[in-house]
């Protein structure tokens, strides 16, 4: 890959689709490699394969080829560069346990931030192809140009979830399941869970998901899909109605992968009635 102007939005989405290509071809071939005896457990319920490893590594040779001066957050190794400008944020197979277990419900993510701010994106999904962003130049599925609809009334609502896997008696009250759970239900919406976040908002981008919503995501989960699911008219916030970028920074002002946040993504007036169903729960 060549060398970039790294700050041009456009440029950095032309590396990261070229990028999520090339680990997507490897992560399909894998896949197909089954039975998976690799899986190891990094915490209760979070679990990673030697593909997940070299997809990264891959993929940071890549990125830091085409844009030597950038950073790098991975999920499965250490940052590189942390003061840069232009920061390379990745999940080399986000819904590993899916993968492992042969369900082609997982996704490979390159979110691309300037200043702490995602300004393009690039998913690779191995049903749909590839999602990409650049802020400002719209979001798209394969060239095809990404405009979520306005969703519908309450009991036609599709809203994907994800929730905190901890022990209950660890697990913070907003994060408790039945704290928000239960008012989503009540409210009419039918809810759903696929056990990958970016392929949740790449859907909800697409217009087959009304709303992603989940207590906790790492900075991983969401570098990419939220410039996606804004270039395609979404909003993207947390629980409390803030920005969620930037957000995930350390008290010295720089990114931080090890902190979770909140998210609500979802078009109005949807995105305005879960943030008020939040808060009427004390959630938000």
């Amino acid at each position: 890959m060549p060398s970039a102007a790294v700050e041009d939005p456009r440029e950095l989405q032309r590396i990261a689709r070229r990028a999520v290509e090339r680990a997507g071809r490897h992560a399909l071939e894998a896949f197909q490699n089954r039975p998976r005896s690799d899986v190891e457990e990094k915490a209760r319920g979070d679990f990673v394969t030697e593909i997940d490893r070299q997809i990264e590594a891959e993929l940071k040779g890549l990125l830091l080829d085409a844009t030597p001066r950038a950073g790098f957050v991975g999920e499965e190794s250490e940052r590189l560069n942390p003061s840069a400008r232009v920061q390379w944020v990745v999940d080399p197979i986000d819904g590993t346990s899916n993968f492992a277990q042969g369900l082609r419900l997982f996704a490979v993510s390159i979110g691309a931030l300037v200043d702490q701010e995602p300004v393009a994106g690039a998913c690779w999904t191995p049903d749909d192809g590839i999602y990409d962003a650049a802020h400002g130049h719209g979001a798209f599925l394969d060239g095809r140009r990404l405009v979520a609809p306005a969703p519908p009334n309450a009991s036609a609502r599709l809203i994907a979830c994800q929730w905190f896997r901890a022990a209950a008696e660890d697990t913070p009250p907003k994060v408790q399941l039945s704290n928000w759970f239960a008012p989503l239900i009540e409210s009419g919406a039918r809810l759903r869970s696929l056990g990958s976040t970016v392929l949740q908002v790449l859907h909800t981008a697409a217009g087959r998901y009304h709303a992603n919503l989940q207590p906790l995501g790492r900075v991983w989960d969401l570098a990419a899909v939220a410039v996606i699911a804004r270039e395609a008219g979404l909003n993207t916030t947390t629980w409390e109605g803030e920005p969620l970028f930037p957000g995930f920074l350390d008290d010295a002002g720089r990114l931080d992968p090890g902190l979770d946040r909140s998210s609500v993504i979802a078009a109005d007036p949807l995105h305005s009635e879960l943030l008020d169903l939040l808060g009427a729960a004390g959630l938000g």
